[in-house]
């Protein structure tokens, strides 16, 4: 009824006017084509696992059975102990990296900064391009009481003009890593940091007059794009070796587990894909 009042004739007409994809049409064409091309390796990630499923006399796969065997798999075919990789991502090391990359990337600096924060836990650095101060960024890193899980950017000031003030944006990444003395993030952790802050960078990066109109206000299908495109650097070898160092001998992650971890980004991603498209 809501569509029909605007003038479409389903919902999915009414949402597509604010999405990169037009029409119902092509979206269906889309979700078609990537199912046509994603099945084969889907149904050779399920013959991986139930493989292994079998072996425990399970010869009927079932779904709340895939994760205890897809987990099997994991261990059993790269032999990769997290605890063993944890110990070359000191977060101090990784922070440091990641702001090595993003200068290398976009040209920002980051200047920690001493200013009033919501609690204890939280850093703060002011952003510059040159000169030029872009906007200050929160880190809260830390789980606590009270704090939801997960890790997400949130903007607190959005760039934007008011009259002939500009105001530059202010932007928290938060995460719940475990506080220790020295913390040591997982791979997925160091994974989590880069995607939250390539949001972070959408915002302090924005441009324009109307918050409802700068950084991370736009289509749905397009805002997980500077996330994933910082992501992805992250499995660069050079970049490795910006953000790892070990605890106690400040050595690169190894090539071969670097290797594993390049192994390990596809792995079963036909079955995930799948599920997703399903």
């Amino acid at each position: 009824q809501k569509a029909q009042l605007f003038g479409y004739d389903t919902y999915a007409d009414y949402v597509l006017r604010r999405r990169m994809a037009q029409s119902r049409e092509e979206v269906e064409e889309f979700l078609d084509t990537l199912t046509y091309t994603v099945r084969p390796y889907a149904d050779t990630d399920i013959a991986c696992i139930q493989k292994y499923a079998s072996q425990d006399g399970v010869y009927e796969l079932q779904p709340w059975d895939y994760a205890f065997y897809r987990e099997k798999a994991t261990q059993d075919m790269f032999s990769i102990e997290e605890e063993v990789v944890r110990q070359y991502f000191p977060l101090n090391t990784v922070l440091e990296g990641l702001f090595t990359v993003i200068y290398r990337l976009y040209g920002l600096s980051f200047s920690q900064v001493n200013v009033p924060v919501y609690h204890d836990d939280v850093v703060t650095y002011d952003v510059y391009e040159g000169q030029e101060r872009k906007g200050r960024l929160y880190f809260d890193f830390y789980a606590r009481e009270g704090k939801k899980s997960g890790a997400w950017m949130a903007p607190f000031v959005k760039k934007h003009t008011d009259g002939s003030r500009n105001y530059a944006p202010q932007v928290s990444v938060n995460t719940n890593f475990d506080r220790t003395e020295n913390p040591l993030l997982t791979f997925q952790d160091v994974r989590t940091l880069f995607h939250e802050c390539g949001h972070a960078l959408h915002e302090l990066l924005a441009q324009g007059e109307y918050q409802s109109l700068t950084g991370t206000s736009v289509y749905w299908d397009v805002v997980e794009v500077p996330s994933q495109l910082l992501e992805n650097w992250l499995y660069q070898p050079q970049v490795i070796e910006m953000i790892s160092g070990h605890i106690e001998t400040g050595e690169s992650l190894p090539e071969n587990t670097q290797h594993t971890l390049q192994q390990l980004r596809t792995f079963q991603e036909g079955y995930a894909t799948m599920r997703q498209v399903l």
